[in-house]
């Protein structure tokens, strides 16, 4: 199966969304899948551009990068994806602040934990204490089940999307990049 990691069309310094709050929460949330939702029920979840990332960027785009691991998509995104990946992804408006302007996106909550990593094939950094820690080049199983998006079961921080999901952003017009991983 190929698989894809997703970056935004913008490509220069400095256009990453910082997430207002407690991003430890939400990295626990979206990431480790720590099954904590209910301060969602209560909280307005605010992203801010960093410097580099203009207005109409932020009209053009429908994949923003975050600085944690959690996709961000915009409403155009939300209206072609949203029925298709119910079953995969949980959705949460997020306000994204850029020079006083607001935009609404939606932070995905990847519900699909599965064995992405070929750990065998992957590459590896040995810290200071002898441990070791994933690296590039990160080696995707090709011999995967059928999804649209995943994250790795054991390093929850690596997320993909199929050759599926690729084609249906490309057939919809969708402005975001692939690259296929190893």
């Amino acid at each position: 199966m190929r698989t894809y990691y997703i970056q935004s069309i913008i490509n220069k310094p400095e256009t990453l969304i910082v997430f207002q709050g407690n991003t430890d929460r939400l990295v626990k949330c979206f990431v480790l899948n720590d099954n904590n939702d209910k301060f969602l029920q209560f909280s307005k979840l605010v992203g801010v551009t960093q410097r580099n990332l203009r207005e109409k960027d932020l009209r053009m785009c429908d994949y923003l990068q975050g600085i944690v691991g959690i996709p961000i998509f915009s409403s155009r995104f939300m209206n072609e994806f949203s029925p298709i990946l119910n079953n995969e992804v949980d959705f949460y408006p997020i306000e994204i602040q850029c020079n006083g302007i607001v935009e609404e996106f939606y932070l995905a909550k990847i519900k699909n934990y599965i064995d992405l990593i070929d750990y065998e094939k992957s590459g590896f950094r040995t810290l200071r204490d002898g441990s070791k820690i994933l690296s590039h080049p990160r080696v995707i199983n090709k011999s995967l089940d059928n999804f649209l998006i995943a994250r790795d079961k054991e390093n929850k921080s690596e997320w993909v999307v199929s050759q599926e999901f690729k084609n249906i952003a490309d057939r919809t017009g969708l402005k975001m990049k692939f690259y296929e991983t190893l």
